[in-house]
């Protein structure tokens, strides 16, 4: 049984419409892992807050809209976290967790079961690509409620197994044990930061925010040389096509891989296909996560003889 606990009015604790507060148990926490029980490295709180007493648990409180209080003043908003049912009799893991607060409305904000949450997910190797939701796809878990929070993709919603699909799509025998390193994430049709992730943990290692270009009304093409390496580039260097926001290279600040500015070239090292009669041609370092040119500061420089590097290096 819940301990109910009703007080006189004059005390204050009375709902908004005039019902008697009384207190329930609840777990709760700032994270749906601790909120949960499911992360041992969160925490997990157990306490009693405030509600109306036509409601006698928190999934009451919630169905129908209750405000909660703090559980050591039953006038003030109860503190913003997930909360959760708390049985004396059975334990303080719920199936399910409430969103309260967060965004200092002391109202309801959603729900999640603590299985988790599923989503599509858009994954690949170029950064611009998954931002722009340009990808593969696949159906997965996650074990917070916003993509943000997560710690990594999961095949079921137990978390305690590496998602099989993302393995099979992504680490497989054509790359090393760091295959899925190199692939981003990014849930599909939302407006989240992408995330990538390292396959063999299973867990998100780095978190980029997508940037969003100034979408000029003219972009022009230019044929470059390209290459990876910077020992590279001033010879053996390939010949690609990317748009940018000037006529002439030398203008420019920022590249696309097409006319629609929806995607970026490869980063790497980049030089004008047009060189000056006995002088040099400067060459430049394009990456994320600016993906800006800083044209009046060449990388290095290919001419007379001089590849810009060091004699014997390699970069």
């Amino acid at each position: 049984m819940l301990t109910v606990k009703f007080t006189d009015y004059s005390s204050g604790c009375i709902s908004v419409d005039g019902y008697p507060l009384h207190e329930i148990d609840v777990v709760y926490g700032l994270s749906t892992g601790g909120a949960c029980g499911t992360d041992q490295n969160q925490i997990q709180a157990v306490g009693t807050v405030w509600v109306d007493n036509r409601a006698a648990t928190i999934d009451d409180a919630y169905a129908a809209g209750y405000t909660i209080y703090d559980g050591s003043d039953c006038t003030v908003c109860a503190g913003p976290g997930y909360y959760g049912h708390h049985d004396r009799s059975i334990g303080v893991n719920p199936s399910t967790i409430y969103l309260w607060n967060f965004k200092n409305t002391c109202l309801w904000e959603g729900s999640l079961p603590c299985s988790g949450r599923q989503i599509t997910v858009v994954y690949g190797l170029k950064q611009d690509n998954v931002c722009n939701d340009i990808g593969n796809t696949a159906t997965v878990w996650i074990d917070e409620w916003n993509f943000i929070d997560a710690t990594g993709v999961f095949q079921t919603s137990s978390f305690q197994e590496l998602n099989y699909l993302v393995q099979a799509n992504i680490c497989n025998n054509q790359f090393d044990n760091s295959c899925s390193s190199l692939y981003w994430f990014k849930e599909k049709d939302a407006d989240t930061p992408i995330k990538r992730l390292n396959g063999p943990t299973n867990e998100f290692i780095q978190t980029q925010i997508c940037s969003v270009d100034p979408n000029p009304s003219t972009r022009y093409e230019h044929q470059l040389y390209y290459t990876s390496r910077e020992r590279n580039i001033c010879e053996n260097a390939d010949n690609v096509i990317v748009w940018t926001d000037a006529e002439r290279f030398n203008d420019s600040t920022t590249m696309w891989a097409a006319s629609s500015g929806t995607g970026r070239p490869l980063g790497g090292y980049y030089k004008s296909m047009i060189s000056e009669i006995g002088g040099i041609d400067p060459y430049y370092l394009f990456e994320g996560p600016s993906y800006t040119l800083d044209i009046s500061n060449p990388t290095g420089s290919c001419g007379n003889r001089d590849d810009g590097l060091d004699d014997g290096g390699f970069r």
